[in-house]
């Protein structure tokens, strides 16, 4: 009788590693056929994301687009630009860098030659000077002994003129991979839409802000973080157009950064923003989420090259404290739900921690 052969435990994750993964490749074709979008493999890579619903801020922004039954390709398009940019920024700032350590490694190599040829340039000073001991050197002897000196103090200044040389270009080559490195350090933390930070700027300023907690004392100052959904948002899409709702993301962007002062403001995803920021007392946890929302309620938007009218817009505020035995998430999450809870009460509302037990 034939032998059933069972996978192991390695092979049978990897069998349902394939077959999730062979799913949500069958929806993204799925979604590209019924929604009729363009079968490119980047926009299959956005749906599959999609499928998979690992990114929050995608999988929130592409149902608020389904929703509305058509799929403009021109939105779609602009979907895949903001979360898969053309240049993958990470790949840049990987090759910058390994092209700026390769330059430094070529630098380290030109000062070596130089000092090669110091040290050839002292052993003949060495070598002629045994001979100028010797007792009664010969006027040839001594000649010769010059001739060589001269020789090799000229061979060496020529080096030293060719390396100076070298090392100018590569200095300016250095410089040039420097500015670039730091030109992809940024592409990598902006929001490409609004300017500011994005989602992964965030993450990175929360977690040096729990190091430097776990770090301190425990008193004093503490970070405090903000989230701010605005309130209605997908209607002035509906409405208006993405277009019109873009210019609302980048006003709304703008403001909150101006308000936010010393704090620090990113774009999380959708109408989604989030502020870190340091107080001095917890009773002024809740003071910049109220100041936005007065803000924003208190003025009426019109679109400034359209004109059309946008109307008030509001916004719902969470706010947790950082606690001592907070991570990244429970943090974030306390925020999310404070946020939630303030969407639920009535919109236009801040829902603060103002104790950090």
């Amino acid at each position: 009788m034939p032998q059933l052969n069972v996978p192991t435990g390695a092979e049978a994750a990897d069998d349902s590693s394939f077959s999730n993964a062979f799913n949500l490749a069958k929806q993204a074709l799925t979604y590209i056929g019924t929604y009729r979008t363009p079968p490119t493999p980047p926009i299959f890579r956005l749906w599959y994301h999609y499928a998979e619903g690992s990114d929050q801020a995608l999988h929130s922004e592409l149902t608020a687009l389904l929703e509305r039954e058509t799929v403009e390709p021109e939105r779609l398009e602009a979907i895949r630009k903001q979360y898969f940019p053309e240049t993958d920024n990470s790949d840049l700032h990987r090759q910058t860098g390994d092209s700026l350590a390769s330059e430094v490694a070529a630098m380290q190599r030109l000062l070596e030659e130089q000092r090669n040829a110091g040290s050839d340039f002292r052993q003949a000073l060495r070598a002629n000077s045994d001979s100028l001991q010797q007792p009664t050197p010969t006027r040839d002897e001594l000649q010769a002994c010059i001739n060589e000196v001269l020789a090799s103090n000229a061979k060496m200044h020529a080096k030293l003129a060719e390396t100076e040389l070298k090392l100018a270009a590569s200095q300016q080559h250095i410089d040039a991979l420097r500015r670039d490195l730091l030109d992809s350090q940024k592409a990598m933390l902006t929001d490409n839409l609004t300017g500011i930070g994005n989602r992964r700027f965030f993450e990175l300023l929360m977690q040096q802000a729990l190091e430097a907690f776990q770090k301190g004392t425990g008193i004093g100052d503490r970070d405090v973080l903000t989230l701010i959904d605005l309130d209605g948002f997908k209607e002035v899409n509906d409405t208006l157009g993405h277009s019109a709702g873009d210019e609302v993301l980048r006003f709304a962007a703008h403001e909150m950064q101006r308000l936010a002062g010393d704090g620090s403001v990113a774009r999380l995803g959708g109408d989604e923003f989030g502020i870190l920021q340091r107080i001095d007392s917890e009773q002024a946890s809740e003071s910049l989420g109220e100041t936005i929302c007065d803000f924003f309620s208190g003025k009426k938007l019109a679109i400034q090259q359209s004109g059309a009218k946008v109307g008030r817009l509001t916004a719902s505020v969470g706010v947790a404290i950082l606690r001592n035995d907070d991570d990244r998430q429970s943090w974030f999450e306390r925020a999310d739900n404070l946020l939630y809870s303030a969407k639920k009460a009535g919109r236009n509302r801040v829902m603060s921690e103002r104790s950090i037990r």
